[in-house]
């Protein structure tokens, strides 16, 4: 940038930052055609300025430029109007620059090519208004403007026009003493543009200048500039063209003074320009006429909705943008600052902050418009001034604690947050707004939760989680339902900026607690919130926790509540179906990596595969049933073999006694029957056997039958294990009837260290607790249902008198089978008759040949007492002694056994 001069500004308040427009008009030519203009700060407040500057060559003392400019320079310094270019500061030195400093303005001319197409017709007509109440109090001074064009017209930031350029201003009195201005507007009005040039003025016709009213040719002046003005508009509004027509006339006299046009123009006293009359006589007034206008101005541009409901004002409707920002604000912010110092008047200061506040907030919703180009930026900067302005008016009025004060601030705080720092935020105005918390008025409690939800996206974590959001957490059970309703729609609003951690433990709780709530409007409230946020929280959450809360309200009595949970819960239920087809995508894509994985492994192992197999090791022995030890099993297998043998004629006999006796036990015990056999030895129907439900639970392996030996068979070698064998239900059953007593196998196996001398495998293993089988509780039931019965019929035989044994009969003659070994090895100890009451027709059967008789319970009631016995053959006497050992080792077990192992060596 090049200073005028040969140096920088010599301005002592300003400082010239840039250059706005540079002009370098001749030195023939006025003062205004030649004026530089360049953007300043004033640097005590830093309010906007202007600088004009003028630039000069060496020996231009006597140009007209210079001259012009000196003679401006003098009138603006005298000329003080508020429609009038104000001089703040000026300098000029000795064959230096001449510069001098303003207001913010731009020239008309760019002002109309930036705005003209778009700018408010109010906003014209009010800069009409400010030309002629300038060029009025011009006149009154008896003095005409005599360069009326364009370029002498300058607009503020307000949109008020100021006039400038008084390079030829003089009075047109020649009898005037003095009147040095007069030949100097002789000499260079030709250098005025031609079409602000008056007839008269044209044809030099001083004398008729001088004799008619003063300013006529500044009235036809200002006809032309305003309908250049009006020209991107269309022309000028009907109101004022009548008037302009007239200011045109080609006879001075018959011209309208600036006054009479004022007076006259029925657009000059429009509800606008009324207002902005009284605004700009404001100053002048006491602070209860100011209080008072303000609220007038309120009122009239206040707003509701059909239900009575505040809104957005119409201040834009009384005032043009332009006089909002920079007209009325400043003048609200003083009377703003004189109403609430300290001593003031309660009364007046609430007055001062209802009036105010309301327009306060409307001026800030007009500062969004942005405006980046080259001339644009000097507005948005000294509305960023301006700002600063209500930011410190704001900073005053929230933290002030008079309850009806606050009271308004809350009301808009949500408009007047984005002005706030977040310095002011967390330091001073959170903690005032804590504050109202803890009003018993409901209406301030909710104010006070709308106005943090306004500043929390501003707040630092500490304050929004450990402070703001415990607090909001008690008014989740507030009195108020429409506490409660508000508590929902704050955590719904807030939640998109929590984290996810905050998020989960306060928002989400918050919204299923108050879907439970007894108020339909909390319940509704709590549905919209979750319908919003269902992005918010992870699809984990929406099928345990609320999917399942938003089923009962789809069946809702209040139908609002139905209506808005309905979609809520489909929405949600998308959510978890997506996630369900995600984790089985990723399932899919886990078994195909870990396919490939397997297939990429599968030829590195192939070698190893066909290497050739191992020798085949014989395999072990397959160990022994677990239902009963090898030896019982064994003795269980050759003893049936013998039996089936040796016994089949009288089998039948003794099977239809067995099933007799099963089924009287059946009856009187009510248990159910065991399931049927299937063993070889069962299968033989009429083997002589008959049930096989004492004989424990026989292995179903079909036993094929060993032939008979005269010997001793092989002893086997059974070592002992450790875990304690089952029961074998074969060898339990013998012996039911005495005590149980060690037998003397178990004794010498014991006592011997020798385990070749236990040739049966009698060697108790050591217990160890084992969980009974199905088969195990099966049997140990049919035990206890034995027992019982031999109790009963124990005790039915002492009731009755002893019974005389029958001499056992003598050794029968040899038969070929040798020693049968059946007799004498039956334990000396005689055997107890199973004896019962007698009953007609009942015949107690002596025991014969040391075998046990078959007790009463074998027959039923209906059969009859046995006739008498007969001689028996040597076969019969064989089959009952077959018969009798076959009865007595089904009834004792194996410790009952006796110890003479003598008694097979027939077999």
């Amino acid at each position: 940038m090049r200073w005028f001069g040969g140096g920088g500004s010599a301005l002592t308040d300003h400082a010239v930052k840039e250059a706005v427009f540079e002009k370098s008009g001749s030195d023939g030519a006025l003062a205004t055609q030649s004026w530089g203009q360049f953007a300043a700060l004033h640097k005590k407040d830093e309010s906007g300025a202007t600088v004009f500057q003028l630039s000069r060559n060496k020996g231009d003392e006597q140009s007209a430029k210079v001259q012009s400019a000196r003679r401006c320079v003098k009138l603006t310094k005298i000329l003080r109007h508020p429609c009038v270019l104000p001089y703040r500061e000026g300098v000029e030195k000795d064959g230096g620059e001449i510069s001098f400093a303003t207001d913010e303005v731009l020239p008309l001319p760019a002002w109309l090519e930036r705005y003209g197409k778009d700018a408010d017709p109010r906003t014209l007509a009010w800069g009409a208004r400010c030309v002629l109440q300038a060029l009025s109090f011009l006149h009154s001074t008896k003095r005409c403007h005599g360069s009326l064009t364009p370029d002498s017209i300058y607009v503020t930031a307000a949109g008020d026009w100021k006039l400038w350029g008084f390079e030829l201003s003089t009075s047109l009195d020649p009898l005037e003493p003095n009147n040095e201005g007069l030949g100097f507007f002789r000499a260079h009005e030709a250098l005025v543009d031609d079409r602000y040039r008056a007839p008269e003025r044209k044809r030099n016709d001083w004398e008729g200048m001088a004799q008619h009213k003063v300013g006529s040719s500044d009235v036809w002046a200002l006809s032309a500039l305003l309908e250049t003005a009006y020209s991107n508009r269309g022309g000028a509004p009907r109101e004022l063209s009548v008037w302009l027509k007239r200011a045109s006339n080609n006879e001075p006299s018959k011209r309208p003074s600036c006054d009479q046009i004022l007076r006259g123009c029925p657009l000059f006293r429009g509800g606008t320009l009324k207002e902005l009359t009284g605004l700009q006589d404001l100053s002048a007034t006491s602070l209860e006429d100011q209080i008072a206008f303000y609220k007038n101005l309120h009122e009239s541009t206040s707003r509701t909705t059909p239900d009575g409901q505040p809104c957005r004002g119409a201040l834009d409707e009384a005032l043009f943008r332009g006089a909002c920002v920079h007209k009325l604000l400043p003048k609200l912010l003083a009377t703003l600052e004189i109403a609430l110092k300290e001593g003031g008047d309660v009364q007046t200061r609430r007055a001062a902050v209802a009036c105010a506040l309301p327009l306060l907030v409307q001026i800030v919703e007009m500062l969004d418009k942005d405006e980046n180009d080259s001339l644009g930026k000097y507005a948005q900067a000294a509305e960023k001034r301006v700002v600063k302005g209500i930011v410190e008016a704001l900073e005053t009025v929230l933290i002030i604690k008079d309850p009806f004060i606050r009271f308004e601030a809350l009301k808009r705080v949500d408009a007047l947050a984005p002005l706030l720092t977040e310095n002011y935020v967390n330091r001073k105005l959170f903690d005032a707004l804590l504050l109202g918390f803890g009003d018993k008025n409901d209406d301030a409690r909710l104010l006070t939760l709308m106005g943090m939800l306004a500043i929390a996206p501003r707040l630092s974590e500490k304050n929004r989680s450990d402070r703001l959001l415990r607090v909001v957490k008690r008014l989740e059970s507030d009195r108020s339902p429409k506490i409660r309703t508000n508590v929902v729609i704050f955590y719904g609003r807030l939640a998109p900026d929590l984290p996810d951690n905050l998020r989960t433990k306060h928002a989400l709780p918050a919204f299923v607690k108050a879907l439970e709530d007894k108020v339909p409007f909390v319940r509704m409230a709590a549905v919209r919130a979750l319908g919003a946020c269902r992005d918010e929280f992870a699809p984990v959450y929406a099928a345990r926790l609320v999917a399942p809360k938003l089923v009962p309200l789809a069946l809702d009595p209040a139908k609002p509540v139905r209506d808005a949970a309905v979609p809520c819960l489909e929405a949600y239920l998308a959510v978890v179906r997506k996630a369900a087809e995600e984790m089985t995508r990723q399932e899919e894509a886990r078994a195909k990596q870990e396919a490939v994985k397997r297939q990429a492994e599968t030829p590195q192992k192939a070698p190893q595969q066909q290497a050739p197999p191992p020798p085949k090791q014989e395999a072990p022995p397959p160990p022994p049933e677990p239902t009963s030890p090898s030896a019982g099993w064994g003795l269980a297998s050759w003893a049936g073999a013998a039996a089936s043998n040796a016994l089949g004629k009288v089998a039948s006999a003794a099977s239809e006694a067995a099933a007799g006796l099963a089924s009287a036990e059946d009856v009187t015990e009510e248990a159910p029957p065991p399931p049927p056999r299937k063993s070889s030895i069962d299968d033989d129907g009429g083997d002589g056997w008959g049930d096989d439900d004492a004989w424990g639970d026989v292995p179903t392996k079909k036993v094929e039958p060993k032939k008979a030996s005269p010997k001793k068979p092989a002893a086997r070698k059974v070592s002992p294990k450790k875990a304690t064998q089952p029961k074998d239900d074969f060898f339990d059953s013998w012996g039911d009837d005495q005590p149980a007593k060690p037998s003397r196998v178990a004794a010498a196996a014991a006592a011997d260290d020798d385990e070749d001398d236990d040739p049966w495998g009698t060697k108790e293993p050591v217990p160890v607790a084992k969980k009974p089988s199905v088969e195990d509780r099966r049997a140990q039931r049919r035990a206890e249902l034995e027992a019982k019965r031999k109790a009963r019929a124990a005790a039915r035989a002492s009731s009755k008198p002893s019974i005389t044994k029958a001499a056992p009969p003598a050794p029968p003659a040899d038969d070929g089978w040798g020693d049968d070994a059946w007799g004498d090895d039956v334990p000396a100890k005689p055997v107890a008759l199973k004896s019962s009451p007698k009953k007609p027709g009942r015949k107690t059967l002596p025991k014969k040949g040391g075998t046990l008789s078959l007790s009463k319970g074998m027959f039923s009631k209906d059969q009859k007492a046995a006739p008498p016995p007969k001689a028996k053959t040597e076969e019969q006497i064989k089959a009952e002694k077959l018969k009798a050992a076959a009865a007595a080792m089904k009834a004792a077990p194996v410790s009952k056994l006796p110890a003479d192992d003598s008694m097979w060596d027939d077999f």
